[in-house]
Parts: C-alpha cells; structure tokens; sequence
C-alpha cells in the first residue's frame, strides 16, 4: 500500500491531470497536462504554453518535446514571469488607470478611437483580457527598465578619445550636424496613405517639438530616442539628406524627403564646426550621450537575458 501511494504522490507532484472521469476509458490520446518549468516554485504547465501559441492546440508532452514553436513561447513566459516576481520584490505595480492610459495611447497612434480599437483587436481575434495583461507586462517591464537607469550610466574621457578614434569621420574637417528623423514606411500601405500621414505630422510640428513627434509616429529604429540619427559629418550624407538639410539652421526641420523606403522629415537639432572650441566641447557632449545610450542598451539587454535568471530560481524540463 505504501509503495503505491509513493507512486501516486510522484506522479501528481509532476502532472496536472486533466478532468476526466475515472470510469471514463482512456483514448488512444489522453492529455496531460504536465509541468513543465517553474520561476521561483510558481509552475508553467504545457497547457498554459500552448494556450499562448497561435493555433491553440493541445499536444503531449511527448509531441512538444519536439516542436521548437513549443520552446520559444516557454522563454517568452519564463521572461514574463521573472519580470513580474522581479516587480514584486521591488514593490512595483500597474494601476488600471496606467493600462487604460496605455491602450489610449497606443489607439490614438493608430488613429482610432478605444472603440474602433478594440474593434480591431477582436478583428485580429485578440480579447480585451489578453491585450490588458499584456499591457501589464509592457508596463512592468518599462518600469523595471527606468529602476534600472536611474542607477546611472557613467562614460569616461578616454572612451570618448576611442570613439573618435573608431569614427574618423568625426575628426575630419568639416561641418557636422547633430540630425533627428521621422520616418514614414510604405510598407502595407499606398504612397498617397504615407505621404498624407507625413504631412500631417508636418503640420503638428507647428504645435509640438519634433523628439517628441518622432516618438509618437515615427516608424524607424530610432524612434524611442526621439529619431536622434545621431552626430554625423556633412560630407557623410547622401546626396538626398544634404540636399535637404544643408541650408538649415538650428532648430530647423526639411520639407518631406520621400526615398524608396517611404517618407522623411529631418531635423537640425546642432551645428559643429572645427574651428570654434565650444563647438567641440558640444561634440564630445553629443558623443558621450551616444556612448551612454548604446552602454544603457547593452546593459538592458543583460538584464532581460541574463541578470534576471541569477537573480530568481528557474527550472524548466523542456
């Protein structure tokens, strides 16, 4: 009697049995919900992975052994679960005010109102409960990445000597220009659709700054940064860019540049010239805030992919 209640207790520490009546004859394919990974003891069942994947399907544990599709979405919820025990153990939460203000925000970008964008969502076959509690990690993992930054950044002289050592380009004589952008993509849509979404932005500008219209609309990789391209040297910009930038002053933003890839706005936050030495000081200025953006970058992406697993117990058996 012992030995078989051991056994029982084996098997239901390392399962989840699905519901199904013990009089019930066993098919030819009856599920097990098993577990499969564990962030702090809290359990990640297969059937909450597959929940997550696009098709919804059950499998075995044999069966998602195998599917790589399987291993992919398991990180993904482990990354969730870790940032949210890491949220916890720093006191840090989401109001529902925050979530409502985010979905806000995200519909407003897309032009729609909260009810023609949940309307899109549900098109899309995403239920207002899923988008929320993703809007909740979003927000949780915004707010462990500010804790983190607070922490401060610190550039050194010697590393802005090795940068301009590294980027020639920038010791070279010339002018150079500290250039922000908004990019408008064609892709998935008409040339018309783009251009007349472009120049509305250009008529916000007459109301608000251009960082900040580059953070609301802009579609290029730099958008977080307010479309900050960065401290370039004139004699380094396509024929396009210089042609549209090289009569602007300070402070001044292009008319619309339209490239194969869709439509653009540039923007001349500074100009540098060799010959005047505070010129140079805002130069080694702009470089040191470039080497403190791309060292923050660096140091989240450790965070995210490695700090946090030191920082909590995980366990995963696929």
């Amino acid at each position: 009697m012992t030995r078989y209640f051991a056994l029982f207790t084996a098997i239901t520490t390392s399962f989840l049995i699905c519901s199904t009546p013990l009089s019930a004859a066993p098919s030819k394919r009856q599920l097990v919900d098993a577990i499969i990974a564990s962030v702090n003891g809290k359990p990640i069942t297969l059937r909450e992975v597959t929940s997550r994947m696009p098709k919804n399907e059950s499998m075995t544990l044999s069966e998602a052994s195998r599917n790589p599709e399987v291993r992919y979405v398991l990180d993904a919820l482990i990354l969730e679960k870790l940032i949210e025990e890491e949220a916890l153990s720093q006191k840090l939460s989401v109001t529902n005010n925050e979530i409502s203000g985010y979905i806000s925000e995200i519909a407003t970008r897309n032009g729609l109102s909260p009810e023609d964008f949940q309307k899109a969502l549900e098109k899309e076959g995403i239920s207002k409960d899923k988008y929320q509690h993703q809007v909740k990690f979003d927000i949780l993992r915004s707010k462990l990445a500010s804790s983190m930054m607070r922490k401060g950044i610190s550039i050194s002289e010697e590393e802005i000597d090795r940068h301009l050592e590294e980027h020639p380009e920038l010791s070279h004589s010339g002018n150079k220009l500290k250039l922000r952008q908004i990019f408008i993509s064609r892709e998935d849509r008409t040339e018309t659709d783009a251009k007349e979404l472009i120049e509305a932005i250009q008529l916000e500008l007459e109301d608000d700054d251009f960082p900040t219209l580059a953070r609301k609309h802009s579609e290029s990789s730099e958008r977080a940064d307010g479309g900050l391209l960065g401290v370039i040297a004139e004699e380094d910009l396509s024929s396009q860019i210089f042609d549209a930038v090289f009569s602007l002053e300070e402070d001044e933003t292009s008319e619309i540049v339209q490239t194969d890839a869709g439509f653009h706005l540039f923007h001349v936050e500074e100009r540098y010239s060799d010959d005047d030495d505070e010129q140079q000081e805002h130069l080694r200025a702009e470089i040191r805030k470039t080497l403190e953006q791309q060292k923050l970058q660096s140091k989240m992406q450790s965070y995210f992919s490695s700090e946090l697993y030191k920082l909590h117990a995980v366990e995963r058996k696929l």
